[in-house]
């Protein structure tokens, strides 16, 4: 499968700069996790949520040669230090190895879904950002399994790597633990229940490590705010729902229950944005 890889929102300025950082990360990794060539660099539309995001066109709208995988860098890319880089990086090619592998039909399915849930151009701007929000939580969390398995595979199969990336991911924890108060009332609970997640997945990826610890003081902090929004039934459900997120194994065969991450994003789709008061 081709592999296309550049700078968001056309910057073409940054192809050069792409297309050198690929070439050392190449060198430095050696043998990629995922089988993509040949490849190509140039700047792509679409924007990168977050430093960086992979995807993969396959599936019925993709027969023969047409098919391809992305990797988009966002602007905040290129102001990371080359371990950080080299880290993303290796992040989102293992995300390619699985969803052209035991992810392909998730992740065909996800392409029909975002045509699906596309927030229409004639919306106005603060409805716009709310449906910006809910779909973003809505995927973040459905593809959960497939941050979980990114990082159960590093730890893995690039052990070298794995007090790096720890840092690393301790390091977007702490500067997201409060991101959920930018969001609106409705969407807050499900944003905690996210970071809540991820820092779960820092206890995981960091066992055995000094950093657990943080992970888990994190994780314990945002359920005492998520408990203080729901309500004792509510935090149960959570709570069950959780686990069963939670519950992704790599070994010896991939295995996660597919059913909760429609389930979460089912219902994270059906929160609607508070009616303004009345004048």
């Amino acid at each position: 499968m081709r592999l296309i890889v550049g700078p968001e929102n056309l910057r073409g300025s940054l192809v050069g700069p792409t297309t050198r950082r690929w070439n050392q990360f190449v060198a430095e990794i050696g043998a990629l996790p995922c089988a993509c060539g040949p490849v190509t660099f140039f700047d792509v539309r679409d924007g990168a949520s977050g430093v960086a995001c992979a995807f993969v066109f396959t599936g019925p709208r993709y027969p023969g040669n047409r098919e391809y995988a992305r990797i988009i860098l966002s602007a905040g890319f290129f102001a990371r230090t080359p371990a950080e880089q080299t880290l993303t990086l290796l992040h989102e090619c293992i995300h390619l190895r699985f969803m052209m592998g035991p992810l392909r039909d998730r992740a065909v399915a996800a392409i029909e879904l975002r045509e699906i849930h596309a927030i229409p151009n004639d919306v106005a701007d603060e409805e716009w950002t709310f449906l910006h929000h809910r779909v973003s939580l809505a995927f973040e969390l459905r593809h959960f399994v497939d941050e979980i398995l990114a990082e159960c595979y590093l730890r893995a199969q690039y052990p070298a790597y794995l007090d790096a990336r720890i840092a690393y991911y301790l390091s977007m924890r702490r500067g997201s633990i409060n991101a959920w108060q930018q969001t609106v009332p409705t969407l807050q609970p499900t944003a905690i229940f996210l970071e809540v997640l991820k820092n779960e997945l820092g206890v995981r990826l960091a066992d055995g490590h000094p950093e657990a610890a943080e992970f888990a003081a994190n994780s314990e902090a945002l359920q005492r705010q998520f408990r203080a929004q729901c309500s004792e039934d509510e935090y149960r459900r959570w709570q069950t729902m959780k686990d069963r997120l939670m519950g992704v194994q790599l070994e010896p065969v991939v295995t996660f229950d597919a059913a909760a991450c429609d389930e979460i994003f089912d219902a994270t789709m059906r929160l609607t944005r508070p009616m303004a008061p009345a004048p």
